[in-house]
């Protein structure tokens, strides 16, 4: 045991030790020093007396275990670590060895330690004991425990016997360690205390309780931690249990005792005696004596028990009494057999054998409501017996009435109305009741029947269930109203259906004031009768309906009415069964129709039946007021090229069509814009031999559809790119694309957002008119559309989010003034929208919902060639309310190689001169070789609309841009209005030409780069003298219009005053200066012209025409900005005329 030093017999040591040095040799270590070289025997080790000091209690000083230190030789010692000493392991893993019976003493600020290398392999021992080691495995204790308890020392104490069952004595011996000059001491407390006896052995005298005692061992000059020994002392209790115990006959034994307790011994008398064996038969009223042994000691008290012995019940054998009664009756019934033991009751119940509870006795007298079996059995103290038992049979009365089912009201004359009730439960007959006259019940189970004369009158009907014990309750009656019948109708002459309204109506005749029509029959119906005689039931599909008339309780008998459908017209084995289709016949094909006479058809509406497969040939259309319906399992398949148009936006379309689209010739890496005609059809069906990753739709950018997986919307466009297996080189038709759905009929519209461009497209599977289309969206599109028509080779050249990308130029463009091809061979634009067309649309600064219908459907038209091509329009327009005049002109820009541009200047109803989205179509600007455009405004136009009424002094600015050097081409590709015979001419002001374009194109040379100022185009040579009209007499005190012109041909009006000329010789209203459209026009009424020079105010001479030798003469396009300008006029007479004009 690891002895513990307090603080206080510590401080008592140092002192007792002190004076013990100063009498006692001893042997001690005061410097520091290793162990390397000590040896028992030379100094200091030499003349002990038994005690070795470590320090001098002072000063520092340190033992470093540089090796094993065995001091057995010395004999039992004290060692003593003094203040300030420290004794250190660190080094390596060294022990420290004292002999048997030594003690090791640690002052106050004394250390004993290993730092860092701190291991169970640094070992303090005394004799064999591993005492401490630095870690403390492996030993009683570690060093910094050593230390903090002041040392070791050791005492060894036993007691004998160290446990006494109730009371007795015990001996106490101790052995100190050492034991030289040790005095033992004992106490009864670990510290302080009374001192008890003094000597190694003490006798405790007799105790009866556990007692602890307390030894230590006494040297000279200090006193050993005391030692706890503990003397056990044992009191055991008598067990507990319940003083009165009971037992059933049967032999109950001592074993059937029950105490609680640890080893039970069972007694006949209350002490001593001796135990009973087990197998003792109790006796009743008895007492009986237990006791316990806890740890091998007997308790002195025992537990007083009182056996008691009861006698056992004999089961009941049956029950008497009468078992079979009616409902509301009772029986008495009796147990018999069996006897009752101690503390028995015959106990009844019913369910089970104790069930529910139901009395107590020999006897019980019963009423059950049902057949009930009944249980008796003894209940006592000792047991409860098994159960004898009986049924009681009740016969109940039926069971109350239900609620009647039924009619509550009946029209006069009904025969055999049903009326039923739910089973009653133990009937055995059914009686029913009505208190009504004319009623005739028949039937007399939980059904009848009940049959209502003419006559018959208003009245309650009630049921009762009937058995041999009696009657049941009756039910809840029913109350039956009898009302008369209304008259039937009568019925005049249908209106039948016709296309243009596809639904009947007939007139009924001799209604009452109030009540309701009840149609029946085709379809069902039901009308509020209005104002009684006549009234008109419209809306009525062909077929055959029904009509009568209720009161809100009888109805009368029916009128019938017939509905013809409009004419039908049926296809069957090769002909029309009434002649050539018309607008107002109901188409239906019987057969199979594959056009053989290559015609168009016109129909109200159009039934494809049964497994009838039916083909509208290329260029054919089928044209449909209605809807049509094509079976599940017929077809309806529309040839490239062939339109299906319908009129009525409200018509419903069924079934499924096959619509075919052929491409273009296009490559592999050739995309073709899309959009769907019917409803559903996904991109990867329209062309499933696409790469995956080619399919995409547009919203602000290009979106990629991953495996085609996007369902089309409506009047939504789409970019597909050529199939896989398409050559690279090789441009071919695509014949593969079919539409397979619905055909998509009427409005479809959605929201366009503002100030963006939106691939939008054709829904239909007919042509649109794009004129009707622009007027339709005037508010929400900018107004031109961009059509892709594959003009181009694609090439990783050209800037785009993907390897092989088209050029703009590539977009051939359209609005109201016209359109524009992109390739000197491609067919002209004139507004019609092909079927699967998709196409580029910018929308208004605000955008909005963007609307198509039927109004914009056109057919096909010769050959189909309204449907033909996505980006080849033709055919005529709808006639339009408001006469629209167009003079147009188009002009090309080419050269030998191929590269090719068009750009188209119209004079066109509602244009203005600025800026107008329905007419001017900006260019994008983004070929790779040419573009070709008039300027306005700065603007750079493909389509340019300007103001009607047309002046021929009028000029519009034309720019180009070309990447390649070398020589081009502009000529007039056509012109159409005023145009078609003005004169046309193209100014070349870098090489100042005037060219006449009507006797040919004009050829030039150009360098890289944009060039937006060089060419103008115009309709009067002004080299040539022209006489202009004006249209205001000239005066000194009239003022005429002047404009302003700035170089890209724009115009303001302004006024100058011919009060502002200076006039030499010649009279004020013979000569006027006027400015309109840019053209600065100077007339003489009286002397011919000879020389006009104009200058600006810094006195520059900008223009100079002399030998004019004419009366009128017009100065087109001067080079100058708008300001104030002088113009000098020499006459042919000589005199002079000075004016001056803003320009």
């Amino acid at each position: 045991m690891r002895p513990i030093f307090t603080y206080k017999n510590f401080l008592i040591l140092i002192v007792v030790l002190f004076f013990s040095i100063k009498g006692f040799s001893q042997c001690s270590i005061t410097t520091s020093r290793t162990t390397t070289g000590l040896t028992c025997g030379t100094s200091p080790l030499n003349s002990c007396g038994g005690v070795l000091n470590i320090g001098d209690g002072t000063n520092a000083m340190t033992l470093t275990m540089t090796s094993n230190l065995d001091l057995s030789c010395l004999g039992p010692i004290r060692f003593i670590v003094r203040n300030g000493a420290s004794i250190d392991f660190s080094t390596g893993n060294y022990d420290l060895q004292l002999a048997n019976g030594s003690s090791i003493e640690v002052e106050s600020g004394g250390q004993i330690g290993a730092g860092s290398n701190c291991s169970a392999s640094d070992l303090i021992k005394i004799g064999s004991v591993k005492v401490a080691s630095c870690t403390g495995n492996s030993a009683l204790t570690n060093f910094e425990d050593l230390v903090n308890n002041g040392g070791y020392s050791s005492v060894s104490v036993s007691a004998s016997p160290a446990s006494i069952c109730n009371s007795g004595s015990s001996t106490l011996t101790a052995t100190a360690s050492p034991s030289n000059d040790a005095t033992i001491k004992w106490y009864d407390s670990q510290t302080g205390g009374n001192l008890l006896y003094t000597g190694s052995t003490y006798n405790t005298g007799t105790i009866n309780s556990t007692k602890t005692y307390y030894v230590e061992a006494v040297y000279s000059g200090y006193t050993t931690v005391r030692k706890a020994v503990t003397v056990t002392v044992t009191n055991t209790a008598a067990p507990t249990g319940t003083a009165s115990q009971s037992f059933c006959s049967g032999n109950p034994k001592v074993s059937d005792l029950t105490a609680t307790g640890t080893g039970i011994n069972w007694y006949s008398v209350s002490t001593g005696g001796s135990a009973l064996a087990s197998t003792t038969v109790l006796t009743n009223g008895t007492h009986y004596y237990a006791s316990q042994t806890v740890s091998g000691c007997e308790s002195s008290s025992r537990l007083d028990v009182t056996a008691i012995v009861n006698s056992s019940s004999v089961a009941p054998t049956g029950i008497t009494g009468t078992t079979t009664i009616c409902n509301g009756n009772s029986t008495t019934l009796t147990l018999s057999g069996g006897t009752a033991g101690t503390g028995a009751v015959a106990t009844w119940y019913l369910g089970s054998c104790g069930g529910t509870l139901v009395g107590t006795g020999t006897s019980i007298t019963v009423s059950p409501a049902s057949t009930t079996t009944y249980y008796v059995r003894y209940e006592g103290t000792c047991n409860t017996t098994s159960c004898a038992s009986t049924t009681v049979v009740v016969n109940p009365l039926p069971i109350a009435a239900g609620t009647i089912s039924g009619a509550a009201t009946v029209c006069k004359g009904t025969l055999s109305v049903s009326y039923s009730i739910s089973t009653i439960t133990n009937a055995t007959s059914y009686v029913w009741s009505y208190s009504g006259t004319g009623a005739v019940i028949s039937g007399t189970t939980n059904n009848v029947t009940i049959s209502f004369a003419s006559g018959a009158t208003s009245g309650n009907l009630t049921v009762y269930g009937v058995n041999a014990c009696g009657n049941g309750t009756v039910s809840n009656a029913l109350s039956i109203a009898v009302n008369n019948v209304p008259a039937t109708p009568s019925a005049g002459t249908p209106t039948n259906p016709t296309c243009k309204v596809p639904t009947g109506s007939v007139p009924l005749n001799g209604l009452p004031t109030s009540g309701t029509i009840v149609q029946t029959g085709t379809h069902n119906d039901t009308y509020a009768i209005t104002a009684g005689g006549t009234q008109t039931i419209s809306s009525l599909l062909p077929g055959t309906y029904y009509f009568s008339v209720s009161n809100g309780s009888c109805t009368s008998n029916t009128v019938t009415v017939t509905i013809v459908a409009p004419e039908t017209n049926t296809w069957s084995t090769g002909s029309w069964s009434n002649g050539t289709p018309t607008i107002n016949q109901r188409l239906v094909f019987a057969s199979d129709y594959t056009n053989a006479n290559d015609v168009d058809i016109v129909g109200c509406s159009c039934q494809i039946t049964g497994s009838t497969a039916v083909t509208i040939k290329s260029g054919r259309t089928l044209k449909i007021e209605n809807g049509i319906d094509v079976a599940t399992t017929a077809s309806l398949t529309f040839e490239n090229n062939a339109s299906l148009v319908q009129i009525n936006d409200d018509a419903v379309n069924t079934g499924n069509i096959n619509y075919k689209r052929y491409t273009a010739a296009v490559k592999r890496y050739d995309f073709t814009y899309w959009s769907s005609p019917v409803t559903p059809q996904t991109l990867k069906n329209l062309s499933p031999n696409t790469l995956y990753d080619k399919y995409y739709s547009y919203n602000n950018g290009w979106q990629i559809i991953y495996n085609g997986a996007a369902t089309m919307t409506a009047g939504r466009g789409y970019l597909v790119r050529a199939p896989q297996t398409f050559s690279i080189t090789v441009a071919a038709v695509d014949t593969n694309p079919t539409f397979i759905g619905t055909p998509n009929n009427g409005v479809v519209s959605f929201i366009v957002a503002g100030n963006q461009v939106h691939l939008l497209g054709n829904p239909y599977p007919s042509a649109i008119d794009a004129d009707v289309f622009l007027n339709t969206n005037a508010a929400v599109l900018e107004g031109t559309l961009y059509f892709w028509t594959h003009n181009s080779a694609p090439s990783s050249a050209v800037a785009g989010d993907a390897t092989y990308n088209y050029t703009t130029s590539d977009y051939a463009i359209y609005n109201r003034t016209g359109g524009v091809v992109t390739n000197s061979s491609a067919n002209n634009f004139d507004g019609k929208i092909a079927a699967g067309q998709g196409f580029f649309a910018p929308s208004s600064t605000s955008g909005g919902t963007l609307t198509f219908n039927n109004s914009m459907r056109v057919e096909g038209g010769t050959s189909g060639v309204n449907n033909s091509q996505f980006f080849k329009l033709n055919s005529s327009a709808k006639t339009s309310t408001v006469a629209i005049q167009k003079s147009r002109i188009w002009l090309n820009l080419s050269n030998k190689e191929g590269a090719f541009k068009q750009t188209l200047v119209g004079y066109i109803t509602g244009a203005t001169n600025e800026y107008d989205g329905g007419f001017d179509g900006l260019t994008y600007d983004g070929n790779q070789f040419v573009d070709f455009y008039s300027v306005n405004q700065t603007k750079k136009y493909t389509i340019q609309g300007r103001a009607l009424p047309f002046v021929k002094q009028d000029s519009v600015v034309l720019g180009y841009k070309s990447t390649i050097v070398g020589e081009f081409q502009i000529s007039i590709d056509r012109t159409d209005g005023v145009l078609a015979t003005q004169n046309v001419f193209l100014e070349d002001k870098d090489l100042k030409v005037l060219h006449d374009l009507k006797k040919g194109p004009y050829t030039f040379t150009t360098e890289k780069g944009a060039f937006n100022n060089r060419f103008v185009l115009r309709y009067t040579d002004k080299n040539a003298v022209e006489e202009v009209v004006v249209s205001t007499t000239p005066s000194t005190t009239t003022t005429t219009t002047t404009t302003e012109v700035v170089n890209n041909g724009t115009s303001n009006s302004g006024t100058t005053s011919a009060g502002d000329s200076v006039k030499e010789g010649v009279s004020s209203n013979e000569v006027l200066v006027s400015v309109q459209d840019g053209v600065i026009t100077v007339k003489s009424s009286v002397i011919s012209l000879q020389t006009v020079v104009v200058y600006d105010t810094a006195g520059r001479t900008l223009y100079r025409k002399e030998d004019i030798n004419a009366s009128v003469f017009a100065i087109q396009q001067l080079l100058a900005t708008h300001q104030v300008l002088l113009v000098d006029i020499l006459m042919a007479d000589g005199t002079k005329v000075s004016s001056k004009i803003i320009y």
